[in-house]
């Protein structure tokens, strides 16, 4: 049920976060907190999308999409712990911070973006087999 490679998952997961971390406080600095949310929904599958690119392109699992799946669900638990610990239980946050509809969002983009690129690369890998065969 984990991913192929479950420590690469959490490690890509964590580096994911962290960018978004600090795009989120460049975000706050440059215009206000007021769009934090809005912008990181634009900047969550610009960084995601990558990152799952590299996780699934080196993972030896035949069926991509379920990988995909199963790296996005595995991404939007450890969001949530991470968000648990340094947003809510160390800066303050409370857990109105759950409440933002955006946040929710995010979690729903690693798992639908991850899923995305695993079937792409399903559908890439078949062009390539067509062409090759035909």
């Amino acid at each position: 049920m984990l991913p192929a490679n479950f420590r690469k998952a959490i490690l890509l997961g964590t580096v994911m976060w962290i960018l978004l971390f600090v795009a989120a406080g460049v975000v706050m600095n440059s215009l206000g907190s007021g769009m934090i949310g809005i912008v990181l929904i634009f900047i969550g599958p610009i960084i995601s999308i990558p990152i799952a690119y590299l996780y699934l392109k080196t993972t030896p699992n035949q069926d991509m999409f379920r990988e995909g799946f199963k790296l996005g669900i595995i991404w939007a638990i450890w969001a949530f712990v991470l968000d648990l610990l340094i947003m809510v239980l160390i800066f303050g946050r409370g857990f109105a911070y759950y409440t933002s509809w955006t946040l929710w969002l995010g979690y729903c983009e690693m798992i639908g973006f991850s899923t995305l690129v695993g079937y792409l690369m399903i559908e890439k890998n078949n062009n390539v087999v067509r062409a090759r065969n035909g």
